[in-house]
């Protein structure tokens, strides 16, 4: 019934036209272009752009904490596509952009920011103000 009513809701969002997009907004998720882009600003050491990559998200209304739990995803991705693994392993779409990114990604680079979001996911996930811990995150790094 759940996967029903997240279907009606999808459907609804653009007079029965499902796409990507319209999934990502009508589930209240994060686009995979936001945690392109934060991929980007963290491994460009850009502070600034991950403070505001992450005051988007989170005045969009997103739960940050599902954020952080999809971004982790998306750089495990990464990792799992640097080390070669086959497409059908991964969770995210396979677009140029996405791909082109995660070759950028040094394998050390990505496994510490790995690590870095796994310690950050058990930090917040009994804080019921976790932006400030995430916006500390992109202060630190990994």
């Amino acid at each position: 019934r759940d996967a029903l009513t997240m279907l009606d809701k999808c459907i609804a969002y653009d007079d029965h036209n499902v796409t990507l997009e319209n999934v990502v907004k009508a589930l209240g998720l994060a686009s995979y272009d936001v945690m392109t882009d934060l991929l980007c600003a963290t491994l460009e050491k850009d502070t600034k752009a991950q403070l505001e990559i992450i005051n988007k998200v989170y005045m969009s209304g997103t739960d940050l904490k599902q954020f952080i739990k999809e971004f982790t995803n998306f750089v495990l991705d990464c990792q799992k596509f640097n080390l070669g693994a086959d497409a059908k392993y991964l969770n995210c779409p396979q677009t140029e952009n996405i791909l082109t990114v995660f070759r950028q990604v040094h394998l050390d680079e990505g496994e510490n920011l790995l690590s870095g979001l796994i310690k950050l996911q058990t930090d917040i996930k009994r804080d019921t103000n976790p932006k400030s811990r995430i916006e500390a995150w992109c202060f630190i790094g990994e």
